[in-house]
């Protein structure tokens, strides 16, 4: 599939249209919530043919729609909301059961892997001490045949101190698919 550029946020800078930025961010955000809360709802719940005469109705509509397709790019976005709101329980909610390789700071070694609640208390540790300014996915690679994990790169621009000086990193974030989810297999994090 190759290499794709990948940002709600940079989607939502190129759009014009205030009423279809707004529609674009509700449906986003309904998105999210609903792959916070542990997936789509079964199909059989959603209306056959959605009333889209109001704005509303056909955000849920589409909203509903990616959730019924997850793929990690849903994935992605939702992690990229999630982070650059400080929701650091909506992240976790992406991680595996099994374990996951975190590397968050220069002292832990490239190939340390830690259980979901270790991995859980040391992003929680880390957004503490990190005031984040934005969070944006730049590049995402995908191939369907899955010789490769998708994988995305983003960039992560915060503060240690409230007045501090602003510190760019690069984050990597790899996926696996685990049932019907994809959820994170690791976070790689370079400042």
């Amino acid at each position: 599939m190759g290499l794709y550029p990948l940002t709600f946020s940079s989607i939502l800078r190129r759009t014009r249209n205030r009423r279809l930025r707004a529609i674009l961010s509700i449906t986003f955000a309904t998105c999210c919530l609903i792959l916070i809360a542990g997936g789509a709802p079964e199909a059989a719940s959603f209306p056959a043919d959605p009333d889209t005469s109001g704005a509303s109705s056909w955000v849920e509509a589409e909203g509903r729609q990616l959730l019924r397709e997850s793929s990690p790019l849903v994935t992605l976005a939702a992690i990229e909301q999630a982070w650059n709101m400080g929701w650091v329980d909506s992240i976790v909610t992406f991680f595996p059961e099994g374990k996951i390789a975190l590397r968050l700071d220069k002292n832990v070694p490239e190939s340390a892997s830690f259980t979901q609640k270790q991995a859980s208390y040391m992003l929680r540790d880390s957004f503490r001490y990190r005031i984040t300014e934005s969070f944006e996915f730049l590049e995402f690679k995908y191939k369907a045949s899955g010789k490769k994990p998708p994988f995305g790169k983003a960039q992560w621009s915060f503060r240690r101190e409230p007045a501090g000086k602003t510190i760019v990193a690069k984050v990597h974030v790899t996926l696996r698919k685990e049932g019907e989810r994809w959820l994170i297999s690791g976070i790689r994090i370079q400042d």
